[in-house]
């Protein structure tokens, strides 16, 4: 009986020791860590990035680095912690404040440092100058600061809104009557629209196949307004032997009208549509822009849509579909900024 009480001590003392032993073990193992981790952490410091009040920063304006890391190696952290507000432009990085000195490449950084963003108003020039031009079919439309437009170029069907001209060719620029509220320009083959500050849409040239929206076969020499709506914000039209206009609202809305070949003017059943009807029953829509026989438009949410003649793939869709007659979503990427059409490009 004892020999069996000695093994059992024996054992409840090897299970102790190795308990004791695990423990050591572990301790030494947590120290080796924390040393570890403290060495990491003084071996990092702190970068803070503030800015004047132009600039908007993140909400967590801070970040962690290397310590001996270079301006070099860290202004994109910092770049990517402040929004320049508008009407401003980003200027300089300081050390500490805006008084502090600038930042150069090879700044080295050994302990917690701000940095400093400072920002410039952006002026514009004073006297006249011109703030868009968009370009037809040997034709051209510019808008000076002060509203006014200007064309010049080809003007067979009136397409440049100066009304009756001797010359069929405008050689230099030509104000288009008195108005000085346009806004924007979009020229096309022998007609262009036009889009005033108080969101009133235009169109002038050649009417064939509905192309001018203003619900005639007419066309029109000088400006004519199209509809009674006041909400348009962005404008389309086809190129070429082509005779489609799209056009955007405020509201998201966006809308169609012209030649149906091809499915151009969905939701549309006649073969030319002469005003603008609604096509989508979406109402997030920010930018659309079509070619010859296909249209392209982006949504808020920077999806890609398309539809229409499909020839050359034009569309998007790698399909032997002809026509792409509904309106339908390209890809899955949701960061598309602007579209362009050309022709069936």
């Amino acid at each position: 009986n004892m020999a069996h009480g000695g093994g059992v001590r024996f054992t409840k003392l090897l299970a102790i020791s190795s308990l004791i032993l695990f423990t050591f073990a572990f301790s030494c193992r947590q120290n080796k860590d924390n040393d570890n981790n403290q060495q990491i952490n003084a071996d990092q410091i702190t970068i803070t990035v503030a800015s004047d009040e132009n600039i908007t920063l993140d909400s967590n304006s801070t970040f962690k680095t290397k310590k001996g890391s270079t301006w070099q190696e860290i202004k994109d952290q910092a770049r990517a912690k402040i929004t320049v507000k508008d009407g401003f432009n980003f200027n300089n990085w300081h050390l500490t404040n805006k008084d502090g000195r600038p930042l150069y490449a090879d700044d080295k950084f050994f302990e917690d440092t701000t940095v400093f963003a400072t920002s410039t108003k952006i002026v514009p020039p004073s006297g006249f100058y011109w703030v868009s031009v968009a370009c037809g079919q040997s034709s051209t439309y510019a808008i000076r600061n002060d509203g006014a437009l200007f064309v010049c170029g080809w003007n067979d069907e009136g397409q440049l809104g100066l009304g009756t001209r001797p010359n069929k060719n405008e050689p230099s620029f030509v104000r288009v009557g008195t108005d000085a509220d346009w806004a924007k320009a979009e020229g096309g083959g022998s007609s262009c629209f036009l889009l005033k500050k108080d969101g009133t849409l235009w169109a002038c040239g050649e009417s064939k196949k509905g192309i001018q929206g203003t619900n005639t076969s007419t066309s029109n020499k000088t400006p004519k307004q199209i509809g009674t709506d006041t909400d348009w914000k962005d404008m389309a039209i086809s190129h070429f032997f082509a005779y489609n206009g799209f056009a955007i609202k405020n509201s998201g809305e966006m809308w169609g009208w012209g030649d149906n070949n091809f499915g151009r003017v969905p939701k549309a059943t006649g073969k030319v549509i002469p005003a603008p009807i609604k096509i989508s029953d979406d109402t997030d829509w920010e930018q659309v822009s079509t070619g010859q026989y296909q249209a392209l438009a982006i949504k808020k949410d920077g999806s890609l849509w398309g539809w229409g003649g499909n020839f050359q793939k034009a569309v998007g869709f790698d399909t032997n579909d002809k026509v792409v007659k509904e309106i339908t979503k390209i890809g899955t990427d949701t960061d598309w900024k602007r579209v362009r059409c050309v022709t069936t490009r």
